[in-house]
């Protein structure tokens, strides 16, 4: 299929082809706040668990939210440069990466947090850092290096080293016990415990983004414009060409699918086929260059320059809705919760944290009748005028609100990947 025959998806529509999404999915979705705090871009996000985020900014201070009462419970200071980027690693620990060149790892007392371990080592700013366990870190640098520590002990376990540029992005196969780096000299390294098993090249440009879609592959968004999907076991890629400027994130989805976030402009939905990916949508609804994804289930959010959000339908390409609530760029995205409790927080240059309500409207939980089905059908012109439909309504009704609580039920781990800025990420090309 010609790009310009792909669908280009702008127009609310429901999930399911199913014309009834005012009714059935979060567009009430609404911001609860700004919460204010941080003088300074919020670059990170991070789920804590048991009701709190954390929020990295480019202050240099961490602030840590309780996502009931809206309001910060504390504020954690000792970096001395932008924090750049979060990793929990249990419910009372968690790390975080910055550009002071060190890692910092936090652990929760009693109701207070502290900075457990100073990481020292890296000579360049930390820019990616992963949890591979509860008890173990792997960050990457401006310094080329890839590092792995102990966050129990406070101690480097390896350096590994090989590439010879930036190390911007991570990911982490448990299945096959190894490590994914990419880096700013185009290629990806396969790390076991002590050296690399082996380069992937073929990016013509930096490394920006990877994502794990299985033990046997990941998945890699370059400056170059282009993802590609390697087999970790042999090295093999599938070239994925479409987007026109960087790639700036990528989030797995289900049943092979993938989503990739661009800065130019547009989301591209991505599907396995036939042992061929292809792109099954083109997203557009941002004015600027993209700098954050994430997904919940069948639903995607964006984030972009533009200062907006928008909400994506994953299976059929739909813009659901988007916001404009922040004054600025919007960084970084995070679900947290699961089920009808899950909300998405959003930080923002702006210096904000916002809290977007993904409640379902209260249809969902009512005992539909055939007559109040019928009618909200309706309401919202599904094109129903005969009401000798009413029964059919009402099966169709219930089973639509089935199958959207079950897309909310699951929730995709997502990990920023944003840009820092943009004339700095640009210029981190060279």
């Amino acid at each position: 299929m010609r790009e310009e025959e792909l669908p280009k998806r702008t127009r609310i529509c429901p999930i399911g082809g199913e014309p009834l999404l005012e009714l059935l999915l979060p567009c009430s979705m609404g911001s609860r706040g700004p919460l204010w705090g941080h003088r300074g871009c919020v670059r990170c996000l991070a789920d804590l668990g048991d009701d709190r985020i954390a929020s990295g900014s480019w202050d240099a201070t961490i602030r840590i939210w309780n996502v009931s009462k809206l309001t910060c419970d504390q504020v954690l200071e000792g970096h001395r440069d932008r924090v750049r980027v979060l990793a929990t690693l249990d419910e009372r620990t968690f790390a975080s990466g910055s550009w002071d060149r060190t890692v910092r790892v936090w652990r929760l007392s009693g109701a207070q947090w502290s900075c457990l371990h100073i990481l020292h080592g890296h000579t360049g700013r930390v820019w990616a850092l992963l949890a591979l366990d509860g008890l173990t870190l792997a960050s990457g640098s401006w310094d080329a290096e890839v590092r792995v520590w102990s966050a129990e002990h406070g101690v480097c376990l390896r350096q590994l080293r090989g590439h010879t540029d930036a190390v911007m992005c991570l990911a982490w196969s448990s299945g096959r016990n190894c490590l994914i780096s990419g880096s700013q000299d185009h290629s990806l390294k396969v790390w076991t415990v002590t050296a690399c098993k082996r380069t992937l090249e073929g990016h013509t440009k930096g490394v920006k983004c990877l994502v794990l879609l299985d033990d046997d592959r990941v998945a890699s968004g370059s400056y170059d414009s282009s993802l590609r999907v390697w087999e970790l076991a042999s090295g093999d890629a599938h070239v994925l060409e479409g987007h026109r400027d960087t790639v700036e994130g990528i989030v797995a989805l289900r049943d092979n699918r993938m989503a990739s976030a661009s800065w130019d402009k547009t989301v591209r939905i991505w599907a396995y086929q036939e042992g061929v990916y292809c792109c099954n949508y083109v997203l557009e609804g941002h004015s600027k260059e993209l700098a954050c994804i994430a997904c919940l289930g069948d639903i995607l959010v964006s984030g972009g320059w533009d200062a907006a959000i928008c909400l994506w339908c994953a299976s059929t390409g739909q813009l659901l809705k988007s916001y404009s609530d922040h004054t600025s760029s919007v960084w970084c995205l995070l679900f947290h919760g699961v089920g009808s409790r899950c909300c998405l927080w959003s930080g923002s240059e702006d210096s904000s944290v916002r809290l977007w309500d993904l409640r379902l409207l209260d249809h969902l939980d009512k005992n539909l009748t055939s007559e109040s089905a019928h009618e909200m059908m309706r309401e919202h012109d599904v094109g129903v005028t005969d009401k000798s439909d009413k029964e059919n309504d009402l099966a169709k009704l219930t089973t639509i609100n089935s199958r959207v609580k079950r897309t909310f039920s699951d929730v995709c781990v997502y990990q920023d990947r944003g840009l820092s800025d943009r004339d700095e990420s640009r210029a981190s090309q060279t």
